[in-house]
């Protein structure tokens, strides 16, 4: 069966911008098609793999709770993005972007400009 992949991509990033903890397979079954075409549509669309695509999304969404939302603590924004302690959620930002939570909070990465790779 063939499929729009830039309609299934379009369905991919709103499915994870509320939920970009899931996994491939729970995606992939949410949306009824095959992890394969998800990973298709998502490399397709983006030159990136389904995990590195849900990550960018998990840190953006990160960054922008931390920047937004000053008065939710650390350990509150880790459990709505899916991360198992406040420690981890720590470890994933400073790996991601060598900064803490509260590094980024203070100091946020620029936002990157669309179309410029």
């Amino acid at each position: 069966m063939a499929y729009d992949l830039e309609a299934l991509h379009q369905q991919i990033a709103v499915l994870l911008s509320s939920t970009p903890w899931k996994p491939l397979r729970e995606v992939a079954s949410e949306l009824r098609v095959s992890g394969p075409t998800v990973e298709s549509a998502v490399r397709r669309r983006t030159g990136k793999s389904f995990g590195q695509f849900r990550h960018s999304i998990l840190l953006a969404k990160a960054t922008d709770l931390l920047v937004r939302d000053q008065a939710r603590s650390f350990a509150e924004i880790a459990t709505l993005l899916g991360y198992k302690s406040r420690d981890a959620f720590a470890r994933s930002m400073r790996r991601a972007c060598g900064k803490s939570p509260a590094e980024l909070r203070l100091a946020p990465p620029a936002a990157p400009k669309i179309g410029m790779a």
